[in-house]
């Protein structure tokens, strides 16, 4: 839910840019692939070499993709103004740390767990 929220957030970064739309393509990819490698950054846990690997990967060739002009051409990604990526970052971030509390709430409080409630129980 909140990764969808914050995928419409950054598609309604529009209003602030007078750039063209291709700039649109990019702020709702970087935040659809922010927000999918922060989730799965709390399904991999307990971390080991292999799974921070994969992520890490999926980090690298995604950069990759960024960086690459042929990549940027075959998914029209125009890369905006540093400003305007720094605020995408900011919206990803913002977004995970909900993430994060959402999932430590859910743990805390879930019934998926009753292993910790018999051991406080006791």
């Amino acid at each position: 839910m909140s990764a969808a929220f914050l995928t419409q957030l950054g598609w309604e970064f529009r209003k602030l840019w007078t750039r063209p739309r291709t700039y649109l393509g990019f702020a709702a990819t970087f935040v659809l692939f922010g927000m999918g490698i922060w989730v799965l950054s709390i399904v991999v846990r307990p971390a080991t070499t292999a799974r921070v690997a994969v992520v890490a990967g999926m980090i690298g060739l995604f950069l990759l993709m960024i960086a690459l002009p042929r990549f940027q051409q075959a998914f029209d990604l125009d890369v905006p103004e540093l400003v305007i990526v720094m605020a995408i970052i900011g919206v990803v971030s913002c977004g995970g740390a909900l993430m994060e509390v959402g999932w430590r709430i859910a743990n805390a409080v879930g019934p998926w767990r009753p292993w910790k409630k018999n051991d406080e129980a006791e």
